[in-house]
């Protein structure tokens, strides 16, 4: 797993967004991301609350430079229906691909 605070940054034309936006059900909701990428956007989101007993992940349905559209899909391994209450979703939205290291390369080289 990947903990981030919510925020942004760029290095080296790499640039990042962290976030998070509650109320996302089955239904798909377009989430802002208040900047464009230069690029496009490409995501990696996830649940981060659970609600209710069904088990739900969540899905994405396409992005472009300034949003992504998200919802949360249900299995139906406790049931037959689909619907889900409103759940939180975590994002992580990027640019390009790059390497992002959390140490000091100097120190290695």
């Amino acid at each position: 797993w990947v903990a981030l605070e919510a925020g942004r940054g760029s290095t080296g034309g790499f640039e990042w967004l962290a976030g998070r936006v509650p109320g996302v059900t089955d239904a798909t909701a377009t989430v802002p991301l208040g900047t464009s990428l230069d690029g496009g956007a490409h995501v990696v989101a996830g649940v981060s609350t659970y609600v209710g007993r069904d088990p739900a992940w969540a899905r994405g349905n396409g992005s472009t430079a300034g949003s992504f559209d998200v919802s949360v899909e249900e299995d139906t391994s406790q049931d037959a229906e689909t619907d889900h209450l409103p759940e939180t979703i975590d994002y992580f939205a990027f640019n390009t691909s790059g390497v992002v290291g959390a140490y000091d390369y100097d120190f290695f080289g």
